[in-house]
């Protein structure tokens, strides 16, 4: 009996950064489907799908980025003990200013 395929699962989030780093056009399709070990037609699905939902290319990386931001920077994350991927980097990595180790006591 075969084993069955299990098709890979990505978030959201994971779509967006890819399809922003191909509209800031930086690196080829190729290139960036090479880095992420996807099929660059998977790539261009996501692209389409993702600018359906704005009305230009601008409003798209804005958008974007805007969420790409919040996510890292502001949203707590249960998983990270109520943390958001920024402060924990930082805490793991000795960045932490001053004033932000005094906020950040908990950790």
């Amino acid at each position: 009996m075969k084993p069955k395929n299990h098709r890979k699962v990505y978030d959201g989030v994971f779509k967006s950064r890819v399809v922003l780093e191909v509209l800031r056009g930086e690196k080829t399709l190729s290139e960036i489907a090479s880095e992420y070990s996807i099929h660059p037609n998977q790539i261009t699905q996501w692209k389409k799908q993702d600018l359906r939902a704005y009305e230009n290319v601008w409003e798209a990386e804005r958008s974007i980025g805007a969420y790409i931001q919040f996510y890292n920077q502001e949203r707590l994350h249960s998983s990270l003990g109520d943390q958001t991927p920024l402060s924990l980097y930082k805490s793991k990595s000795g960045l932490l200013s001053i004033s932000e180790k005094g906020e950040n006591k908990s950790l």
